[in-house]
């Protein structure tokens, strides 16, 4: 797997972070961090968000089952999130129907998993009868959003 491609962004380092206030009204603050806004500044993967008095940093990755974003499958791009990862990390997922097991493991925490609509994003996988045996999702770590994504068991046995 060669390396993801970024969008362009202003490589000098910020001398101060502009940042726009949060327009979210989530009763969960660290949930408003899920998209850059117009005002923000990001240096390489990162984009600034205030989180309360806290200016923290998070990254953006798109999944496209049609290889127009960094990945192309949802557990590559989970797979590419760092071990013990302290930073919330976007994961949009582009409309389409992904045929993959998805398993987010205890160490990759900060995950944000958003489809572009709960009748647009489908994932799906079968290859036992019941989810017991097999989940087509599963979550272990603490601090993952899922959101306008779809799941279901397929079953072709």
């Amino acid at each position: 797997m060669g390396q993801i491609q970024f969008p362009p962004v202003n490589h000098s380092p910020p001398s101060s972070v502009n940042i726009v206030p949060d327009t979210c009204h989530l009763t969960v603050p660290l949930l408003c961090v899920a998209l850059p806004q117009a005002g923000q500044q990001c240096r390489k993967d990162k984009y600034y968000r205030t989180v309360g008095d806290k200016i923290l940093p998070f990254s953006k990755i798109i999944v496209d089952s049609f290889e127009h974003g960094n990945f192309s499958t949802i557990q590559s791009a989970i797979d590419f999130v760092p071990s013990n990862n302290k930073y919330w990390v976007s994961i949009n997922v582009k409309a389409g129907i992904y045929r993959e097991k998805v398993t987010i493991p205890s160490d990759k925490p900060y995950i944000i998993l958003k489809g572009t609509g709960k009748k647009k994003t489908w994932v799906e996988w079968g290859d036992h009868n019941t989810t017991a045996q097999s989940p087509t999702f599963q979550s272990m770590a603490d601090n993952i959003v899922v959101k306008s994504i779809s799941f279901r068991v397929t079953n072709h046995l």
